[in-house]
């Protein structure tokens, strides 16, 4: 019987959600299967190494833990959301030379269905399969055809052999090196698109949920049926937190964010976010105010709401918003209304798509970061900076 090989990767920070990703990955699938994890370890700690492997070992499942070459990986673009460790699946044919198919899964994954069926599909004249992701348009700035797929690398069927038989890992590293960094938004992935958009399987958007689904519905912007991502949307094979607000965040009010504390609950691994208590203290003793009116302002809104709390006024950008009402009739300010606030008694949350910009702006204005404001997806951070925590 075929063995089904799965590759991860992580570092230390993101080892508690790699535990969930690995034990709903076991725990739903079949056990006559027999699977092999390969860790592709990021700088992962001895003891959290030992929970990792104890979760294998209580579903019988066999393990390596890998070292990969980071300098391979020296000066490749980073940012907030993405550190050398993304880079490390390209390396995964060269690493396992004696393997001729693997899944790879990123670590911010609840899998909720038997592994085996994506194990199954057939990939014998593709390099990869993975879910269309194409409504991030990133066809234009990585020269690829407009009407050509562009995949999300999260969820990936990979055959070893095609990637090694074309040198697809020379190819990707090349295309990294030389290409200008800033045109690399998404990093590997942008690359892995530009190098196999034409040696790509397409997958039901089953195996690779995404908030953003719900949106190309309406915009028709991925190369699937409406029917195929409604599906999806109802009953996903696998869920990816892609956002930057993860469901293991106070403030995240993601539709599937149960999912991940139940399996959580089950590790070794505390279920109660670090920033609780320092959140709960700041709704009770400060002026709560969201910077952005879009649905990521308006979500979190509602999740302050949830969590029995209120905020005093939104603040945007768009002068057409001012002095309107949103929800519940809180009111659109100016940001100049900030300068009016004692620093001391107010606390921000930026949620918007253009948090780099308006965190700018509100340091120029005296606010600090992590102490007088945050964004939302790094509530995490609270109080780090100044010696608050």
């Amino acid at each position: 019987m075929d063995t089904i090989n799965i590759a991860v990767a992580s570092d230390d920070n993101y080892a508690q959600h790699l535990s969930v990703m690995l034990l709903s990955l076991l725990e739903n699938s079949d056990r006559k299967y027999h699977k092999h994890i390969y860790f592709l370890d990021g700088g992962i700690s001895e003891q959290n190494k030992d929970r990792l492997s104890s979760i294998c070992k209580q579903f019988s499942t066999t393990f390596d833990w890998l070292t990969v070459n980071a300098d391979t990986f020296e000066n490749m673009t980073v940012s907030r959301y993405i550190n050398k460790v993304a880079y490390f699946r390209i390396a995964l044919p060269t690493i396992l030379k004696d393997i001729s198919k693997i899944v790879y899964l990123d670590s911010d994954i609840v899998v909720r269905n038997d592994i085996k069926e994506l194990w199954d599909t057939d990939l014998s004249q593709y390099h990869v399969a993975a879910v269309d992701n194409s409504n991030l348009n990133r066809q234009f700035f990585l020269g690829i055809p407009e009407k050509s797929s562009y995949f999300n690398s999260g969820v990936l069927l990979m055959n070893l052999d095609l990637w090694r038989k074309d040198d697809i890992c020379k190819q990707l590293i090349d295309f990294i090196q030389t290409t200008d960094q800033e045109l690399l938004k998404y990093h590997d992935q942008d690359a892995l698109n530009a190098i196999l958009y034409e040696k790509c399987l397409l997958l039901d958007p089953k195996w690779n949920y995404r908030e953003s689904l719900k949106v190309s519905i309406s915009k028709k912007d991925l190369h699937y049926t409406e029917r195929d991502i409604e599906n999806a949307i109802k009953n996903p094979a696998i869920i990816h937190y892609t956002e930057s607000s993860k469901p293991w965040h106070y403030l995240n009010n993601h539709p599937y964010k149960t999912d991940y504390y139940h399996y959580l609950s089950k590790t070794e691994w505390s279920s109660t976010p670090p920033e609780k208590e320092y959140l709960e203290s700041l709704f009770t003793t400060r002026k709560i105010v969201v910077f952005g009116t879009g649905k990521s302002g308006q979500e979190l809104y509602n999740r302050i709401q949830e969590l029995g709390y209120d905020i005093s006024y939104f603040i945007d950008n768009n002068k057409i918003l001012w002095d309107q009402s949103l929800l519940n009739d809180k009111i659109v300010k100016s940001p100049e209304v900030l300068l009016q606030e004692k620093k001391e008694n107010i606390f921000i949350i930026v949620a918007s798509m253009f948090y780099e910009e308006i965190m700018e702006q509100l340091k120029s204005m005296g606010f600090i970061e992590n102490i007088h404001i945050i964004v939302k997806g790094y509530e995490n951070k609270l109080g780090i900076e100044g010696g608050k925590r």
